[in-house]
C-alpha cells in the first residue's frame, strides 16, 4: 500500500499509511523507509524527510543503496544550496552507487542552477541514460546556456540515446531563447523545433501536447514567422489542447494540505491566490522563468 501511493498522484497518503504503522508498532524494512522517503520527496515535505533519516540511522538502514539513493533525492529535490550539499554528503557515504542515484545528484545542482556542478557530475558520471542527458540539456536551456543545451542536444543523438519528450521540450526552449541570432541560425534552429514539435504532437496526447505547441508557436514568433505561428494556434484549437492542472502539497503544523490549479474550495482560497498572483508578478519582474524538470523527475 506504501508503494503504491508513493508511486501515484497522492504521495502522501505514503506517509499517512507509515504514520499508523509506526503507531501500531508494525515491522518496518529498508523498503518501507524507501518508499516513505521517496513520498515525502514527492510531496515536498522535506522536514518529514528529514525525521525518516533519522529513523533510517536509528534503525541500521544507511548502507541500504535503495535508501541512500532516495536520501540522495529527497535533499535533491531541494534545489537549494544547503539541500544539494546533504545530498552531496549521502552521496559520498555510498559504497555502492547506480545510474538514479548519480542522475537525482544530477538533478539537485541543476534545480540548484550550479549549471558548472551539474556539468561536472554529468563528465564524472559512470554511466548515463537518457534521463542524464535530459537533466543537463534541461538545465542549460532553463539557465540560459541555449547553445551548450543544443550542442549536448546533438551529442545525445550521435551516442544513439533514445530522445524523449523532456529533452525534447528543452531543445524547444533553447530554440526560442536563441531567435536573436544571424538569420541562417534562425531559420536552422526554427526548423529544428518544427521537427521536434511535430514528433511530440503525434506521440501525445492533446492535453500534454499543449505546452509543445504553445512553445513552437513562440519560437515562429521569435523569428517573425507570423504565418507559421497562427497555423500552430489554428492547429491547437482544432485539437481541442489545453493544459491540465498542476497539484502541489504543502504542510502547515502537521496538517498536509492539498492543491489543484483553479481549484477556490480550500479555506481562504481567494487570499491564498491573491498572495499567489502577488508572488508571480513580483518573480516575473526579476527575471523568473518557470521549471520544467519536474515533469523530467515525474516521468
Amino acid at each position: 500500500m506504501i508503494r503504491g501511493h508513493a508511486q501515484s498522484e497522492t504521495p502522501c497518503k505514503a506517509i499517512e499509511l507509515y504514520n499508523h504503522m509506526e503507531a501500531e508498532r508494525a515491522v518496518t524494512n529498508g523498503f518501507t523507509y524507501s518508499f516513505v522517503i521517496s513520498a515525502c520527496a514527492r510531496s515536498g515535505l522535506l522536514r518529514e524527510g528529514e525525521q525518516m533519516h533519522s529513523k533510517v540511522i536509528a534503525n541500521g538502514f544507511c548502507s541500504n543503496l535503495f535508501v541512500q539513493t532516495n536520501l540522495v533525492n529527497l535533499y535533491a529535490m531541494g534545489g537549494r544550496s544547503v539541500g544539494v550539499g546533504n545530498a552531496r554528503q549521502v552521496f559520498g557515504e555510498m559504497s555502492e552507487r547506480n545510474v538514479v542515484t548519480w542522475n537525482s545528484l544530477l538533478a539537485g545542482y541543476v534545480r540548484n542552477r550550479d549549471i558548472d556542478m551539474a556539468y561536472g557530475i554529468f563528465n564524472e558520471m559512470p554511466e548515463r541514460n537518457v534521463v542524464s542527458w535530459t537533466t543537463m540539456i534541461a538545465g542549460c536551456a532553463q539557465n540560459g546556456r541555449c547553445k551548450k543545451a543544443l550542442a549536448l542536444f546533438g551529442e545525445m543523438q550521435r551516442v544513439n540515446i533514445e530522445l524523449d519528450q523532456v529533452v525534447l521540450v528543452a531543445v524547444l526552449s533553447a530554440c526560442a531563447e536563441l531567435g536573436d541570432l544571424k538569420l541562417g541560425r534562425i531559420h536552422k534552429n526554427a526548423e529544428l523545433a518544427a521537427h521536434v514539435a511535430q514528433k511530440l504532437t503525434v506521440e501525445l496526447d492533446p492535453d500534454r501536447a499543449a505546452g509543445y505547441l504553445v512553445l513552437l508557436s513562440n519560437v515562429y514568433a521569435t523569428t517573425k514567422r507570423w504565418q507559421d505561428a497562427s497555423v500552430v494556434r489554428r492547429k491547437m484549437v482544432e485539437m481541442g489542447v489545453k493544459k491540465p492542472p498542476g497539484r502541489s502539497w504543502v504542510e502547515i503544523d502537521g496538517v498536509i494540505h492539498d492543491f489543484v490549479a483553479g481549484d477556490w474550495s480550500p479555506i481562504h482560497g481567494y487570499s491564498i491566490y491573491k498572495v499567489l498572483g502577488e508572488i508571480l508578478a513580483q518573480a516575473k519582474s526579476e527575471g523568473y522563468k518557470a521549471d520544467i524538470l519536474e515533469q523530467l523527475i515525474e516521468d
